[in-house]
């Protein structure tokens, strides 16, 4: 029988702020958003970047955008990453957004915001369950209804981003861009 450990974020300053976000009901999802992002920019800086800026995420994206099944889409997920040998939290993670984004009309569009809001909710999950109970986190409802808000505004940031990546070098950009607009 497994189990799992749950990894809390570093206690930097960084993420202390963002904490004072989930448990302070006058700091909006907005800043909320801005902090988790400053934070893992501080925190992952060149992993951060390396990672959902890399080719293998890219190969990702574009496979997300040819996608015409969930099925299939998963399968070839699987197969691209294996090849590659090159599995992560972050290759994860992706896995996740092309599943999601299978049934929309731009799905490499939908991919990219997907991508940023389950890398959001990763961070989010790893120190919430520890604010619960806080002024605003009282119930199990608003922790589900924070982090559903939160996704919300990542998927809006990174949509507003204009996505015309056709090469590893602009995915690239376009990944840095979306990790400058979203912390601020």
């Amino acid at each position: 029988m497994g189990t799992s450990v749950s990894q809390h974020s570093p206690r930097t300053l960084g993420w202390r702020s963002v904490g004072v976000g989930y448990d302070n009901p006058n700091i909006p999802v907005k800043r909320v958003v801005q902090e988790i992002w400053r934070a893992a920019k501080q925190s992952l800086q060149s992993q951060l970047l390396s990672t959902l800026g890399s080719p293998l995420i890219y190969e990702l994206a574009e496979l997300a955008a040819k996608s015409e099944g969930a099925a299939q889409a998963y399968a070839a997920s699987v197969a691209t990453i294996s090849k590659s040998k090159q599995a992560s939290l972050f290759t994860e993670i992706a896995k996740r957004a092309i599943i999601q984004s299978v049934a929309a009309e731009d799905k490499m569009a939908a991919f990219n915001a997907n991508l940023f809001a389950e890398a959001t909710d990763y961070f989010v999950s790893r120190d919430i369950s520890g604010h619960l109970g806080s002024t605003r986190l009282g119930s199990l409802d608003s922790v589900i209804d924070l982090k559903a808000k939160i996704k919300l505004r990542v998927r809006e940031i990174v949509s507003s981003q204009e996505a015309t990546s056709r090469n590893t070098d602009e995915w690239l950009t376009f990944v840095n861009q979306c990790i400058d607009k979203l912390s601020g």
